[in-house]
């Protein structure tokens, strides 16, 4: 549904409302970030499934919880925190923010602090927080299950700490696996960083990526154009 309300003798003036409610194949979010849609100049609603797009925004002062739970595990000076309404709102372009640091980030359900525990290297931190909180490419499911669940305004993005060697990749495991082991995060399913050797698929999990592994190799076999007898001829 689409809604056009337009004042004539004020063109310059009006408020347009887009309602979806219908069930999408692609994620709305998704859609925004990778492809820049900007509604900022419109009064704009959307809902999807009855998830309203939103987005977090850089702050130095942490909610009252995001605070409490930092506080009890003793992460009294993180680098970076978005929440979804700070207290106060920081100005920095979010993409190249976080695509200028290397380190560890925490994604922090603040109804019940379970939390998902991982690290990004330089270039690399934005897509991670796109894929969890934002429902993009990647990204783990049972956070995204999580943010459907409770909603984006009861989720943080929290960078906790960078490194300078941003080429090592042992020194940025080895710094999370020290939160993984401090936090105990209900969210990894790995609790070796970098590591899938502890997790147990069910027998449910593997039929499903089964099915999606043969469709995805179906769909490139199409791309694949066949190649003639004429042309393997001068292969051979």
């Amino acid at each position: 549904m689409f809604i056009i309300d337009q004042n004539k003798k004020k063109k310059d003036r009006f408020i347009c409302i887009f309602i979806l409610s219908i069930n999408f194949s692609f994620n709305l979010n998704q859609l925004i970030t990778y492809y820049r849609l900007d509604f900022s100049f419109l009064n704009v609603i959307i809902e999807v499934n009855k998830i309203v797009y939103s987005s977090l925004y850089f702050t130095s002062v942490p909610s009252p919880r995001l605070k409490s739970f930092l506080t009890k595990h003793n992460l009294n000076t993180p680098i970076f925190i978005l929440e979804i309404n700070p207290i106060n709102k920081i100005s920095l372009p979010i993409k190249s923010t976080l695509n200028s640091i290397a380190g560890i980030y925490i994604c922090i359900n603040l109804v019940n602090y379970k939390t998902y525990v991982g690290s990004a290297s330089i270039n690399c931190m934005y897509r991670r927080y796109v894929g969890h909180i934002l429902k993009g490419i990647g990204g783990s499911m049972l956070v995204k299950r999580a943010v459907s669940k409770y909603g984006l305004d009861n989720f943080a993005f929290v960078v906790i700490e960078t490194t300078e060697q941003v080429k090592n990749k042992e020194e940025i495991l080895r710094i999370e696996q020290k939160y993984i082991d401090l936090l105990l995060p209900g969210y990894n399913i790995a609790k070796i960083a970098g590591s899938l050797l502890n997790t147990k698929w069910k027998l449910e999990s593997k039929l499903r990526h089964s099915i999606r592994m043969k469709e995805h190799l179906n769909k490139i076999r199409l791309l694949i154009k066949p190649v003639s007898k004429e042309t393997r001829a001068l292969l051979k």
